[in-house]
This record gives structure tokens, C-alpha cells and sequence, in this order.
């Protein structure tokens, strides 16, 4: 995070504390912890019925009981307790209720003041705004958070967008910060009605050898739907990899040595102070592997509210370490690559990720999305350059002139079509009349 104003006491205290994300996860009750959803699922494990607890703490993942066949393959210890969501950004749609709210945002960053305070809590005011496809006069953070505010958003643009980054979520669950956070917009008069996210980064921690895992995920036994680039990058002293990156316009998947970043002078020092907290800072053996997942992949996958994310994760999680990437255990063979045995570090992660993202697995079904900004931006284009050519085909200034003009216009364009368009055309024409 930027300390531009950290040398305001007020500001530190209120916005910046160091535990207030963890004694939040502490405090959380079960209810808030469930879910977003109202009556959220409870998970099973053991024939015992829990709301689903925050991703951290190696308590958690240090003893596998379970007698599920997924999990077998799993050694103790093997998952670490900082597994879980790595990185969540949503839209919130609903309307404001205290309009002074935004005339008390507009004046402090008229005044170019640091922090606001709304409703009894205090905020960072960043002083540029912020561009999401759109930009966002006002963005706040909050213990982390970034809070993206537009007060003049309409249609499909959400008013509000919220981050909520690695270091917060290291700390506390991502269903706690988004009950804090719902919580918060409620006391600034924002009503939530509907919610839509646009990327979730989902990794798993775990004990193991890195080279070995780098070995794995480079070789020619990789099968994957990934389209894109491999990058690898080494340690120029070693010569040893310490990031594997497969990159997609829609999915990312980061493979990296977890402990060496750890030791990076690069790594910021809340991070590494909060890490201290709750981990060992000097552990080696920690591999970290990460799937980051845009608005397209997600609605690909059914997902776009929370509480869609809520009830999709462990189905959308198996089907990323089962179809979108796996390693086998033998080269490949054409026609039988779906049936071929996994390799056994990919089992073994391929079952802590279902341990972490433990639920029901169900069915996922794409979400169609409606491009009416496209389609509007398109339309206008279309009409500016009809506009801009009917008037040179025309011979005079009548209106049967340029009705004329028009038509031969209209007709050059469809003619110019490629078939296939003008027999869809032709045929839906038909239909209409």
C-alpha cells in the first residue's frame, strides 16, 4: 500500500491498523462467516455439519481425517494454512440513500485532503480517482480495501467496485471482509442490490519441492487448455526457476517458489510483518500455485455475483486442476489423454485444492453476457458514417435525393457483405415480413 499521509496519528489509527483484519476473523461469528447468501451451505467433513471457517490457520489443514478417496494421496502438512483466495474484485449495484455523503467526498477532494471521514469512519481519499473501463472520481481504502466510488454510473456500470488485495485476505477469510465491507457501504447509505465480480485469484500453499514441481509443470506431460505463453524465469546466480507462468487472455495460472519471495527485498513489509504473525517467515519447501481468473472465465463458469462464487468455487477449482491444467504421469498419448493418471504431485495438488475449496461439486453453466455497450457504441459508429457518406452520393438537396442516396448507400454496404451474412439476413428479412 502507499504511506503518502502515514505520518498523520489519525489516519494510522483509524485506516491502517496492522491486526484489524485479523481480530475481525477472530470476532466473525458463524453467520457472517457462512457466506454472502443467506443460508449458505454448511460443509461437511467427517459426517460433522461446520460453516465454512476462514482459509488461514495451519490448524486446519495440518490433520486430513477424511476417508474421501481425493484425499488419499495427502500427506500431513502438505497444505499450508495461508491456502485460500488470494485476491477478489466485485462490483456493488444499489443506490445511495445520503446524498451529502458524495457532496462531503467531492469537498475533501476539492480541499486535496488525505482522509475523509464518512459516517464516523475514516478513509484514505487517493488524490487521481481510478479508471475500471471507467473512471471513478473517488476511491477510498479502508484497512486495504480499495473502495472505487461513481456517483454517475448508470446500466451496466457499477457504481461501486471494490479490491480487496493478498494482504487482506492473508489475514482473514474473503466471505468476513465482504460482510465488513457490506456493512460498511450500509452505514454510508449504499443499499446493496446485486453484486458482480470480475476476478478471483484462487491458490493453494503447500510443503513441497519446488524444482521438482518446476520439472513437472514444464514438461511434455502438461495438458492444458491454456492458449497463450509459458514464461519461466530463473534466478540468474542459480540458474534454478523460481516462477512457471502460463498466461490466457481470460486465465492465469502462477506456479512460483513461495518462500523465496518471502526472502525478496521486493516484498512489501506489511505483507512480510503479517505473514510473521501467523506463519514462519523463514520456512523453505513452500510452493505456491495460482489461478487467476478474469470476468470472462468466470462467467464461462457460471460465476458472476458472490454468491454465485459462494456456491461454484470447489466446482470451478476441480474443473481448473482437471481440465484447464493438469500434469500426467507419462507422456502423453493422443485420444487418451482425459483417462491417463495423474502425476503424483499434481494428485497431491489437485486434492489440496479440493481440501481448501471443500463443498458440493456442481454443475457449471455459461453465463451469456449481453454486450449492449458494445452494441450502442457500434450502432453510433454505424450512424455517424452513414451520415457522413449519403450526402456524397446525392445529386441535389431534396429529401427524394437523399432518400435515393441513402438506398445506393445501403445497397453498396450490403452487397459488400461476405455471403454467409447476407443469407442470414436475407432469410431473417423474410421472416420479419
Amino acid at each position: 500500500m502507499s504511506y503518502y499521509n502515514q505520518n498523520s496519528e489519525n489516519v494510522n489509527k483509524d485506516f491502517n491498523s496492522p491486526t484489524y483484519w485479523l481480530e475481525e476473523s477472530q470476532a466473525a461469528a458463524p453467520p457472517i462467516a457462512s457466506g454472502c447468501a443467506a443460508g449458505a451451505p454448511e460443509r461437511t467433513a467427517d459426517g460433522v455439519l461446520y460453516p465454512p471457517l476462514p482459509n488461514r490457520g495451519d490448524d486446519r489443514y495440518g490433520d486430513i481425517n477424511l476417508s474421501s478417496v481425493v484425499y488419499k494421496c495427502l500427506g500431513k502438512n502438505f497444505v499450508h494454512g495461508s491456502s485460500g483466495v488470494d485476491y477478489l474484485c466485485f462490483g456493488c449495484y444499489g443506490s445511495w440513500r445520503f446524498e451529502e455523503l458524495l457532496d462531503t467526498l467531492q469537498q475533501a477532494k476539492n480541499d486535496y485532503l488525505e482522509s475523509v471521514n464518512l459516517c464516523g469512519t475514516v478513509c484514505r481519499l487517493e488524490p487521481g480517482g481510478g479508471r475500471e473501463g471507467v473512471y471513478y472520481p473517488f476511491v477510498l481504502v479502508w484497512h486495504g480495501v480499495r473502495i472505487l466510488i461513481n456517483p454517475a454510473a448508470v446500466g451496466t456500470i457499477a457504481p461501486v467496485r471494490v479490491h480487496v488485495p493478498g494482504l487482506v485476505l492473508l489475514q482473514a477469510d474473503w466471505r468476513v471482509v465482504v460482510s465488513a465491507v457490506f456493512a460498511l457501504l450500509e452505514s454510508w447509505g449504499f443499499a446493496v442490490e446485486d453484486t458482480t465480480v470480475s476476478r478471483v485469484d484462487f491458490q493453494l500453499t503447500f510443503r513441497a519441492d519446488f524444482g521438482k514441481l518446476a520439472a513437472d509443470v514444464c514438461s511434455e506431460r502438461v495438458v492444458t487448455d491454456c492458449r497463450g505463453d509459458r514464461v519461466v524465469y530463473a534466478n540468474l546466480k542459480t540458474l534454478k526457476p523460481d516462477t512457471v507462468w502460463y498466461k490466457s487472455n481470460t486465465v492465469e495460472l502462477c506456479i512460483y517458489n513461495k518462500s523465496v519471495e518471502l526472502q525478496s527485498p521486493k516484498l512489501s513489509n506489511d505483507y512480510k510483518n503479517a505473514w510473521a504473525r501467523l506463519y514462519d517467515l523463514d520456512e523453505d519447501r513452500l510452493c505456491r500455485v495460482e489461478f487467476r481468473l478474469k470476468s470472462d472465465a468466470l462467467r464461462r463458469y457460471g460465476v458472476r455475483t458472490l454468491e454465485q462464487l459462494e456456491d461454484l468455487m470447489p466446482s470451478v477449482v476441480d474443473r481448473l486442476t482437471s481440465s484447464w491444467f493438469r500434469v500426467l504421469k507419462r507422456p502423453k498419448v493422443r485420444g487418451h489423454e482425459n483417462t491417463a493418471e495423474l502425476s503424483p504431485l499434481w494428485a497431491q495438488i489437485r486434492a489440496g485444492f479440493a481440501l481448501v475449496y471443500d463443498g458440493r461439486l456442481k454443475e457449471l453453466k455459461p453465463i451469456k453476457r449481453r454486450k449492449t455497450v458494445q452494441y450502442e457504441r457500434l450502432l453510433s459508429i454505424a450512424r455517424g458514417c452513414l451520415a457522413s457518406a449519403v450526402p456524397l452520393v446525392t445529386e441535389g438537396a431534396r429529401y427524394s435525393d437523399f432518400e435515393s442516396g441513402y438506398k445506393c448507400v445501403m445497397s453498396e454496404l450490403l452487397s459488400g457483405l461476405p455471403e454467409k451474412c447476407r443469407k442470414q439476413l436475407y432469410e431473417y428479412l423474410q421472416f420479419e415480413t
